[in-house]
C-alpha cells in the first residue's frame, strides 16, 4: 500500500525525468485514487520539480476527504517557462491527520497513483 500519515510535504515514491524541449513547456499528467481514513482532514498534492523550490499544486488548494470518502482525479499541467533539457518531477502529498493512501488497503489491486509527461 502507498500511504502517508506526514503533517508535511513527503516524497509518493512516484517520480519521472522529463526532457524538456525547446519550448520550454511541459506537460504532467496526474492520475490518483485516494482515501482518507480520518473524518474533517484536509490532503494536498503537488509536483515538485528538480527537487527545488518549484512547485505545482495538483489538487487546488485542499482535498477535504471525510471518513471513508474516495477521490478519483485526473488532471493535466501546463508547467512553462523551463530550460531545455532534462528535468525531474516528483509526486508529493500531505494530509493533516490519520492516513492518506491511494485507494484503500482492502483492495490493493485498485492501487491508482500515475504520472506521465511530454514536451515539444
Amino acid at each position: 500500500d502507498i500511504t502517508t500519515t506526514s503533517a508535511t510535504y513527503a516524497s509518493t515514491g512516484i517520480s519521472m525525468t522529463l526532457n524538456v524541449g525547446p519550448s520550454g513547456i511541459a506537460m504532467i499528467e496526474v492520475t490518483a485514487g485516494l482515501f482518507q481514513s480520518t473524518t474533517a482532514t484536509i490532503s494536498n498534492l503537488r509536483i515538485n520539480r528538480d527537487s527545488a523550490t518549484a512547485y505545482y499544486q495538483v489538487t487546488g488548494k485542499n482535498l477535504a476527504l471525510t471518513g471513508t470518502a474516495d477521490l478519483n482525479f485526473n488532471q493535466v499541467h501546463r508547467i512553462t517557462g523551463l530550460s531545455p533539457g532534462n528535468h525531474t518531477f516528483l509526486l508529493e502529498w500531505k494530509t493533516n491527520g490519520g492516513t492518506l493512501q491511494c485507494r484503500t488497503a482492502s483492495q490493493p489491486e485498485n492501487e491508482l497513483m500515475t504520472m506521465t509527461g511530454w514536451s515539444f
